[in-house]
Parts: structure tokens; sequence; C-alpha cells
């Protein structure tokens, strides 16, 4: 009976990545950037212009959806609690709403 010992040769050169794990891994960055990144940005860049978180979340809502405007809400932890409820005539007290008619040009004349 004959034994044959085999003596590994040299090591096949290590394969590169294949293309489609790499087209999988940018995919997967762009849903990343797409999912996290722009309704931030996109909050970010309206804030400024629209003087309101609330004008700013809104409009992020409409852009990327409730479930991701809700997320830049928690994100931003606003919980906004008015210290007045004078935020329209109809909500505030009499007195304020006369004295801000009584000093506005704008008030009604007679």
């Amino acid at each position: 009976m004959s034994t044959i010992a085999t003596v590994p040769g040299p090591r096949p050169p290590a394969q590169p990545p294949s293309r489609q794990a790499g087209l999988r891994a940018v995919a997967g960055l762009a849903s990343l950037v797409i999912s996290f990144v722009v309704p931030l940005l996109s909050y970010d860049l309206i804030r400024p212009h629209v003087g309101s978180s609330a004008m700013a979340l809104a409009l992020a809502g409409r852009v990327a959806g409730d479930r991701e405007a809700e997320r830049i809400q928690l994100a931003i932890e606003y919980d906004p609690r008015p210290p007045y409820q004078s935020g329209s005539p109809a909500s505030a007290r009499p007195e304020v709403v006369a004295l801000l008619m009584a000093g506005s040009r704008f008030a009604r004349q007679g």
C-alpha cells in the first residue's frame, strides 16, 4: 500500500471583496444618511427661517413624514409648555387683549 503525502503549496491570493458587497455597503450608508441625517439637516436649515421649532417640525414632517418629525422632536427634546395661555385673543385674558389693542396702531377705530 502506498501513501502519498501532499505538501501544501503557496496560498492562492486573497480575493478582493466582491463588487456586490461594496454596492450593498454604499446602499446601506445612503439609507442611513437619508433616514437620519436628511430630516435633522432639513430641520436645522428650516428652523432659522421660520422662527419657531414647531413650524420647522411641521415642515420636516411634510418632507420626511410624521414618524421622522416625531423622532426629531424627541432628539431635540422639544416639549413646549408655555408659561402663559396668551397665544391668541381667544385664549388670552380679556384685559390682556384690551391692553394690546389699546397700544396697537392697527386697532379698529370706533
